[in-house]
């Protein structure tokens, strides 16, 4: 019996002495190549965060300080909007579309910059540990609630941050929100609006963004049995470019971009849920969205023809049925 036990201990050895050497293999394999020559940009470290009349700074629970641009509410008894931005963006850019909600609403929008992107301090496309958006979402959310506490708070994000904010609704232990309000979500692999990988057909330009597969598959091997010490590396490659080469977003960040389970997700609460997305989405199949959303209990889409991805933040049906929904 002893020699039988030793031989399962010496198998189970070799058979995880096997998958964790092939993991260390693909994750060191090279980051993918583009063909052509990428945009260069000049990054620099954040700025000081500066409380004004449309600027406010909040202390994530790690000290970190993260930078939100403002714009006030109408009124007493109108909503604040929660917005978050999509990859590689920031709040500066999310400006348009806040001022839009608050013309056709009167809400208070306060648009983070997510943890590194825009003014807010932190690695650009890196974070401390799978989860960490949401984390820094929460204590946001924790800081207007007490700030407003009598007002309702509506959570909304475009592409990568309606799927940080469908993280959030996932987690019961995060303060919580009566609301989200998500324009065109990344709701992960999984999900029906995500398109499946394909060869690009013969002449096509070539995608901006690339996977880095082979790290990926790595790296979800080591985290299997708990090895997380490479989560940091690289594995969502941009063309774009600055001193330090191909801006790309990290294990543990691409992860956090978009829920685990995008059916437990939508089914964590019955707060009212609204999905707006462009019938031309270039990212998504946005036709998707309307069955996505009858996954929850309070969830409701509306498709606005001939909307691209980022049209739909400067769609004016898209806002009006905001400003409806909100009401």
């Amino acid at each position: 019996m002893k020699k039988l036990y030793r031989r399962l201990l010496v198998g189970i050895a070799a058979v995880l002495g096997v998958w964790l050497g092939a993991a260390g293999i693909l994750i060191a394999t090279s980051a993918p190549q583009f063909a052509a020559k990428p945009y260069v940009v000049r990054t620099q470290p954040s700025a000081p965060c500066l409380i004004a009349a449309d600027t406010r700074c909040y202390t994530a629970r790690d000290g970190s300080i993260l930078h939100a641009d403002y714009v006030a509410a109408s009124a007493d008894d109108k909503p604040v909007i929660v917005l978050l931005h999509g990859v590689m963006s920031s709040a500066h850019e999310l400006r348009p579309a806040a001022q839009a909600l608050h013309d056709v609403s009167g809400a208070a929008v306060v648009s983070v910059d997510l943890r590194g992107h825009g003014a807010s301090s932190g690695r650009f496309g890196d974070i401390d540990y799978i989860g960490q958006y949401e984390d820094d979402v929460a204590d946001v959310v924790a800081a207007l609630r007490r700030e407003q506490p009598s007002r309702k708070l509506v959570l909304a994000g475009h592409s990568m941050g309606g799927g940080v904010a469908l993280r959030y609704a996932a987690k019961k232990t995060l303060p919580s929100v009566d609301g989200y309000l998500l324009f065109a979500p990344h709701l992960g692999d999984g999900a029906p609006t995500t398109p499946r990988e394909s060869a690009p057909a013969p002449g096509a330009p070539e995608a901006p963004i690339k996977l880095h597969l082979r790290r990926t598959l790595g790296l979800v091997m080591f985290n299997a049995f708990g090895i997380r010490v490479f989560n940091g590396l690289g594995t969502l490659y941009f063309n774009v470019a600055d001193t330090d080469g191909l801006l790309h977003y990290s294990f543990r960040a691409m992860l956090s971009c978009a829920p685990d389970d995008y059916r437990a997700a939508l089914g964590a609460d019955d707060k009212p849920l609204l999905i707006l997305a462009g019938s031309r989405d270039e990212a998504f199949n946005a036709s998707a969205y309307p069955d996505v959303a009858g996954l929850h209990r309070g969830g409701t889409a509306v498709l606005v023809d001939g909307a691209t991805h980022d049209g739909i933040l400067s769609s004016p049906l898209a806002m009006a049925s905001a400003a409806n929904w909100l009401r």
